[in-house]
């Protein structure tokens, strides 16, 4: 019998230390092939989000939360959807503009929103330069819910890192990826992950972000399960709680192979107010 030894023992660990390195890599990268930027321009201003590229078996959407949509910046202002109606708001999913009459679905008690897309704006869309992206087509629709414990790969662009250069009317959206990490809390309406500062796992183009609260932007970005032979888009971003260091997100199943939303809430007429 052979008894290995302390270097043995040693490159052992590296090279376990390697390969973890490398899941955690590919984990944070994994969402990026099925994210868009979202570009609302209002006037002279603009808005930025990030929207998940499904086709669950009636054609090509783009899913991305309600409140990107429907945000307005006072109470007496209009929101961005009454002024996409009014043509005074356009909307852009990665360079493709989409219209109004493609709104599938609108749901701001779980916070998702649905844009039916063409064939021909999908082709676009994959065609596009930057990352290589291409639609998530599930062996099986809708998934089970992320669970406590379950570890999860989050995408999307934070507005942190958006540029804009004037002489092309371009916005440059850079990609931001949270691999590894576990759901530390669910309910009925939404799933969440608590992070540790001192034991946050992410990956990105550029330099790291100072601080999640940094990470505007990244809602409507998917968030994945790794789950036995497959990963399944179990979640879109809400948002990030500054005070309590949660990012929040929508369970998919809410959505209906079509586009539209479940709105068997079993919460009925409670208010959208609740904290996990």
């Amino acid at each position: 019998m052979e008894l290995s030894t302390g270097g043995d023992s040693m490159n052992d660990r590296r090279a376990l230390a390697g390969a973890t390195t490398g899941l955690r890599g590919n984990l944070c990268e994994f969402p990026a092939m099925f994210a868009k930027g979202v570009l609302i321009s209002v006037a002279d201003e603009f808005h930025t989000a990030t929207a998940t590229l499904v086709d669950l078996g009636h054609g090509p959407m783009a899913v991305t939360c309600a409140h990107v949509i429907t945000h307005r910046k006072s109470e007496a202002a209009p929101s961005y959807l009454e002024m996409w109606r009014d043509g005074r708001a356009l909307i852009r999913v990665g360079n493709v503009r989409v219209s109004p009459s493609q709104l599938a679905g609108l749901d701001g008690e779980v916070d998702l929103a649905t844009i039916s897309l063409s064939d021909e704006q999908a082709a676009d869309l994959v065609s596009e330069d930057g990352i290589a992206a291409q639609f998530y087509r599930p062996a099986r629709w809708p998934p089970d819910r992320a669970k406590e414990g379950e570890s999860v790969a989050i995408g999307g662009f934070p507005a942190e890192w958006r540029q804009r250069r004037s002489e092309a009317r371009e916005m440059i959206l850079r990609y931001y990826g949270i691999g590894a990490t576990p759901v530390t809390s669910a309910s009925e309406r939404q799933f969440g992950c608590r992070f540790e500062r001192e034991g946050w796992i992410w990956m990105s183009r550029d330099a790291e972000l100072p601080d999640l609260t940094t990470l505007g932007g990244l809602s409507g970005g998917p968030v994945f399960a790794e789950r036995h032979l497959h990963r399944a888009l179990v979640g879109i971003v809400k948002n990030f709680r500054e005070d309590c260091d949660i990012m929040l997100m929508s369970h998919t199943d809410w959505i209906q192979e079509d586009g539209s939303i479940r709105t068997d809430h079993p919460w009925g007429n409670a208010p959208t107010t609740e904290t996990l």
